[in-house]
């Protein structure tokens, strides 16, 4: 069999047309990586990339977003702070612009804008235009909330029956929530119907939040002409707390029974770290509200709300929160060890925690949510369960002022605030800290001694 070498020639052209098509496909990555840009962030929890919930802020935003930040040009670090900080925007919405102006050099412009020292930073949203505090994801997320609102919020917070007051700072208060809301535009005002015997105008909707004392038959009147009108309503109730609204609870056709949920699923306790059976974990969410919530929501001391079947109205009802399968409604009192006891008028789960009403009303859809709890809004526990109870309280909030174009959007938490072990792990470990090193290091001194002594 003959074999042909190849020529010298041929070798060179073939060098030649390997080392060609390597630059060229060499040409051709780095174009195409001048179009087509994908950017992964490997850090933990993403810290470098903006929350899925800003990111469906952003994107759903129609108008123009721009950032105006007011800073002399020797601050070449702040500057590229600014860039990088944009840059995260733009990678969602890329139309999103960055002016970076000199207010010593511009001092007229930077008086237009009210800004008085250097490092302010003007977020333009559209024709809108707001000051931020600061450039963190919370701070400009909930400005842009803000800027959405083609109007302020104003819920009124009946007040005068011993009710939760949002401006109470302990932990049976709502003060945290006032907080909260007021950062994405809300204004919570307080009323006392007795005082002024009507509801003020232009309110978004009106809250009750678990009053103690009952109210007076004509406050209860002002309150069902206020529905009758079309008025939004969100209504927090304890179990064995009727207040004096057994008639508003006939009107909108609703039963709320007497007695305490409990639960008995003690695995589902423990991850939580629940310590109490009348602390009811809702984890399964079915209503079109809740449709996107992923962290468990808790309800300490809740009571069941369902319809009333017996009643004839033009409502909607639809559950808003049930508990789950290993759950009871308790109608005696809550002492030692408590079992449940369906012969005596106990009810198995799952039960109705929460409706909400809706019915078309005067050209407009009038909203209604009833829960039988107030306690998951408190301080003490509406930051718990990873978020749950707030953003629950968000969705509701702007569920009853009709902000339906926010509802989607999650409050941004960073993702390594809350230190989560299995069992008793953070147990073992604080002993561990606080117990096993201190004897461990006392041991090894006490042989380091020992040896010594006897050389």
């Amino acid at each position: 069999m003959n074999t042909k070498k190849p020529s010298a020639i041929s070798h060179k052209l073939s060098q030649l047309l390997f080392y060609a098509l390597l630059i060229l496909m060499v040409v051709m990555v780095a174009w195409l990586s001048t179009r087509y840009v994908k950017t992964t962030d490997v850090s933990f929890g993403q810290r470098n990339t903006l929350t899925q919930a800003t990111q469906s802020l952003v994107q759903s935003v129609e108008q123009p977003l721009g950032f105006v930040a007011y800073l002399s040009n020797d601050k070449t670090k702040l500057h590229d702070g600014m860039r990088k900080l944009v840059a995260k925007y733009q990678q969602f919405k890329p139309e999103t612009t960055l002016e970076i102006v000199d207010p010593n050099l511009n001092p007229e412009r930077a008086k237009a804008d009210n800004v008085m020292a250097e490092g302010r930073v003007i977020l333009h949203l559209g024709e809108q235009s707001e000051k931020l505090t600061a450039v963190d994801e919370n701070t400009v997320a909930n400005t842009i909330q803000r800027m959405l609102r083609k109007t302020i919020p104003r819920v009124i917070v009946l007040e005068g029956h011993q009710e939760r007051s949002v401006f109470d700072e302990g932990n049976s208060g709502m003060s945290k929530l006032r907080e909260r809301l007021s950062s994405r535009g809300f204004r919570l005002q307080p009323h006392n119907i007795l005082k002024t015997q009507s509801i003020p105008e232009h309110s978004s909707f009106v809250m009750i939040a678990s009053p103690l004392n009952s109210y007076l038959k004509t406050e209860v009147d002002v309150l069902l002409k206020y529905i009758e009108d079309g008025g939004n309503l969100l209504w927090l109730t304890e179990p064995r707390t009727p207040a004096g609204l057994d008639s508003l609870n006939q009107h909108l056709g609703l039963s709320i029974l007497d007695g305490t949920l409990l639960d008995s699923n003690k695995s589902l306790q423990e991850m939580l770290g629940i310590q109490h059976p009348a602390v009811i974990p809702v984890i399964q969410f079915g209503h079109p509200l809740l449709k996107d919530m992923v962290s468990p929501a808790l309800f300490p001391f809740a009571t069941v709300v369902e319809k009333n079947t017996a009643s004839q109205t033009d409502w909607s009802y639809i559950s808003l929160l049930s508990s789950g399968e290993n759950s009871w409604l308790e109608t005696a009192a809550l002492s030692g060890e408590v079992s449940p006891d369906y012969t005596s008028g106990d009810l198995p789960g799952p039960l109705s925690l929460a409706m909400t009403l809706t019915r078309d009303h005067l050209q407009k859809e009038q909203r209604i949510a009833v829960i039988g709890d107030s306690d998951f809004l408190l301080n003490q526990f509406v930051g718990a369960a990873g978020g749950g109870n707030l953003t629950l309280a968000n969705k509701l909030f702007d569920w009853l002022s009709n902000g339906d174009q926010l509802l989607n959007i999650k409050p941004a938490r960073a993702p390594d605030t809350v230190l989560a072990m299995p069992g008793k792990s953070l147990t073992y470990l604080a002993l561990s800290f606080l117990i096993g090193i201190p004897a461990l290091l006392i041991l090894i001194g006490t042989l380091r001694w020992w040896i010594r002594k006897r050389r």
